[in-house]
């Protein structure tokens, strides 16, 4: 059993995000009064500062030791997303169309409903809302530990114009550079064009028509590009409509209080923040002009983008008054508020009629 890369001091992740520590509710605060000035990032909240930022694939494929057992990332995930589509004779599949319209469920779309029913997927959760954050990262248990970051949670912010989020799924789809290693992967028939035309809904004749004739990426060959290892990639999954292809993510209650997005990280073991830093080699410096570029200059690049992640770490001692703080709000946000059940929507409803009554 494979075990989880933790950060082992608060002096550690400074090497890696830009840090801003809390001790006082008067820090607290002046945060809390000057988020309208952060409305163009994106957060994630973590209840223990030492955790990096894997996905729910990276821990299973870490924990289960995958990787040393030939594993295959892609094949995993092709394999869960058509066991979903079967289940229940396609009740899944009916699911998402009925939801949201989305005739021909994308990879993306089956993802995003299996990433919140515990399906490891390569999905992080993030959401546009700083407080909704806040409130995650607070929910982990105060206990004193000698060892300092133990003490803390974390809010983590990325700007929007950040290099990796400001890049979507979509921006793939429709990028002539990208398309040349498509058509060259469908052309050598490493593709299986019936198996991705099947998944997608379509006939393979239509598959041919959408990527050859119209020029646009399915989302089966775009995932196909984005998880090979040469094009391993990060970009943002939300809603995208469209006349050929299409996903939609904002398919359950939950992530719709949410405010939420996803970034899709396909690497199997490297977090984050790490995989970002392997991007930027690769891209911004592997793709320059300039082959030779010094060890120390390549470090500075790398640094200056991964340090585009903000890291917020609260002392735990804060999270009693940060909860407080959040139910001010309107809506308050609690836990209620963000996981809203069905179940309780009949009682709600009638209960607020007999209130209504009793005035």
């Amino acid at each position: 059993m494979g075990e989880l890369s933790t950060y082992k001091t608060l002096e550690e992740k400074e090497k890696i995000f830009s840090v801003v520590n809390f001790e006082t509710k008067s820090q607290v605060d002046d945060f809390l009064n000057n988020l309208e000035t952060n409305k163009k990032y994106i957060w994630r909240g973590s209840a223990q500062a030492n955790h990096k930022l894997y996905t729910s694939l990276q821990r299973f494929w870490i924990i289960n030791d995958m990787a040393n057992q030939n594993e295959n990332v892609e094949e995993y995930l092709n394999y869960v997303c058509k066991e979903a589509l079967l289940w229940h004779g396609g009740l899944f599949k009916r699911y998402i169309e009925n939801i949201s319209g989305d005739k021909h469920p994308s990879i993306f779309s089956i993802l995003s409903v299996l990433r919140h029913h515990g399906t490891a997927t390569p999905y992080t959760d993030w959401t546009r809302n700083p407080l909704i954050a806040l409130f995650f990262g607070s929910e982990g248990k105060a206990r004193e530990s000698s060892n300092q970051i133990e003490n803390y949670f974390s809010l983590y912010a990325i700007s929007e114009d950040h290099t990796f989020v400001k890049m979507s799924a979509k921006d793939y789809s429709y990028n002539p550079k990208e398309m040349e290693y498509i058509h060259k992967t469908i052309q050598e028939e490493s593709i299986n064009k019936v198996e991705f035309a099947e998944l997608l809904g379509v006939s393979v004749e239509e598959l041919n028509n959408k990527i050859l004739v119209r020029k646009q990426l399915s989302v089966p060959a775009l995932f196909k590009y984005s998880t090979s290892t040469e094009h391993a990639a990060v970009f943002r999954i939300e809603d995208f409509p469209g006349d050929e292809f299409s996903w939609g993510v904002n398919n359950n209650l939950n992530i719709i209080n949410q405010e939420g997005l996803f970034l899709f990280n396909i690497h199997p073991t490297k977090p984050l923040e790490e995989t970002i830093g392997l991007l930027m080699e690769h891209y911004a410096i592997k793709g320059t002009n300039t082959p030779n570029i010094p060890k120390e200059v390549r470090d500075k690049k790398v640094e200056e983008i991964n340090k585009g992640i903000i890291c917020y770490n609260f002392h735990k001692r804060l999270s009693t008054y940060i909860k407080n703080e959040l139910r001010k709000y309107k809506p308050k946000i609690t836990q209620d508020y963000l996981f809203p059940s069905f179940n309780d929507l009949s009682s709600f409803t009638q209960n607020s009629y007999m209130e209504k009554k009793q005035k």
